[in-house]
Parts: structure tokens; sequence; C-alpha cells
């Protein structure tokens, strides 16, 4: 009987850290509003997209990827000019889309709260 050593087997792991950054404060926001892919960063939303840029010039990452909504493009492009990298934009990366008329209306308001219960319902269904 010949005796072999088994050969070890080597896994080979690529990990990616992904890093997420949430739009700075739109005028949406502030009147807590629904708001659609045209609302733009307010002052106090461009300055904390400034204030992220400059915590992340250090950290070792590839790409920038971001959702074409203004606010978060706005948002992507003051990081991007920070640390030198390019961004990526795209559809994909859009929040859920409400119907328009719900744009202005505020989050409380009967008519959206009845669209959170209705999409609740739906996606509760096999």
């Amino acid at each position: 009987i010949k005796e072999t050593t088994p050969i070890p087997r080597t896994k080979t792991i690529n990990k990616k850290i992904i890093y997420f950054v949430r739009h700075g404060q739109t005028k949406g926001n502030i009147l807590d509003t629904i708001q659609d892919l045209t609302d733009p960063l307010s002052p106090e939303g461009e300055i904390q997209a400034e204030k992220i840029a400059a915590r992340v010039v250090n950290l070792d990452f590839e790409t920038i990827l971001s959702s074409d909504a203004i606010r978060a493009k706005q948002t992507a492009e003051i990081i991007a000019k920070r640390t030198g990298h390019t961004v990526s934009h795209h559809e994909v990366f859009r929040e859920v889309i409400r119907p328009s008329s719900f744009v202005g209306k505020p989050r409380l308001s009967v008519e959206f709260q009845a669209i959170v219960v209705l999409e609740g319902f739906l996606n509760s269904l096999p």
C-alpha cells in the first residue's frame, strides 16, 4: 500500500468592501415630502457631501457608483472631485419610484400611507 499525501486545497477568496453613502440633505428632506429624481441638494446637503468626501479621501476604493437622481449625482460628484475617482451613474441604484402624483406630498399624508400599506401587502404575497 502506497501512502500519498493529500494535496492541500487553497481557496482564493476575493473580498470586496462596499461603502454606502446616502445623498446629502434636500429641500424635500427638510419638508419631509416625497421627491422625484430632480430634487437637488440643499446648501446644507452640499456641506454634508463635502464633509463625507473629506472623510473618505483616505479610503482605498476602486470606483463610485451612484443613482442617476440629481441629489445622488451631486453627492457622488463632490466625493469624486475630492478623491480623484470617476462616477458611474445608473438607474439601477434609484430608490423605489412612486407615482408622480405623490411628489411634493407629505410622507404622512393619507394618500401616501395608503400606497405604503398596499406595497407591504403586495410584497407579502408568494
